[in-house]
């Protein structure tokens, strides 16, 4: 399985510690050609909706998701997959699709389906049009929405129930993760360390 990762500068890639193909910043034609390169589109929005998914069905690629709150109200089941918000559950929602093409082509048709009329400009045009009416004093109507997503989130099964320890440790623990226990101040020094150490190791 090839990883691609995008959107940081490649300097920031030494935060990985598996391995991976880093694309770096790239433009929005850019992200269409990568997104067409690739079986699944994997995106962990924790807070609020991403903009990621959205790009990823417009381009028909099917889509990994978190089974959260902020995702449950604005992407269709038939397009994206949601998983149970752990490393196990989502591994198993990735390896699920990639062992089934039909779902893949099903949810790569869903996904430009429901993207078809829902351009860049005219959610632009949506978002300027909400805060001119908050400019000038319009109370916004506020009803109840539907969730879109509608199915069970996607858990660890037999996909990955059976790795090796080694594999559930990496996991579920990854290098460096120790730092995190340490105070802020101390932790930024520490990773500031280790990042220009590797850097000078990587020079020679």
């Amino acid at each position: 399985m090839n990883i691609i990762l995008y959107g940081s500068a490649v300097a920031d890639r030494d935060y990985v510690w598996f391995e991976h193909e880093h694309r770096g910043l790239m433009s929005l034609e850019e992200c269409n050609a990568l997104y067409n390169e690739c079986s699944v589109g994997l995106c962990l929005s924790s807070s609020n909706p991403s903009r990621i998914p959205f790009e990823m069905m417009a381009s028909g690629l099917p889509v990994v998701e978190l089974w959260r709150d902020n995702n449950l109200y604005d992407v269709p089941d038939k397009a994206v997959s949601l998983s149970e918000q752990t490393p196990e559950s989502i591994a198993e929602n990735v390896l699920r699709l990639l062992d089934d093409p039909a779902a893949r082509e099903t949810m790569s048709h869903a996904g430009v389906a429901f993207m078809r009329n829902r351009s860049l400009a005219s959610e632009t045009g949506k978002v300027v049009s909400i805060i001119e009416d908050l400019i000038e004093g319009v109370r916004p109507e506020l009803t109840a929405e539907p969730r879109l997503y509608r199915r069970k989130p996607v858990v660890a099964g037999r996909m990955v129930a059976d790795l090796p320890p080694e594999i559930s440790r990496i996991l579920t623990v990854p290098r460096n993760s120790y730092v995190n226990t340490f105070p802020d101040p101390v932790r930024r020094a520490l990773l500031w360390s280790m990042r220009k150490a590797r850097r000078m190791l990587q020079a020679y």
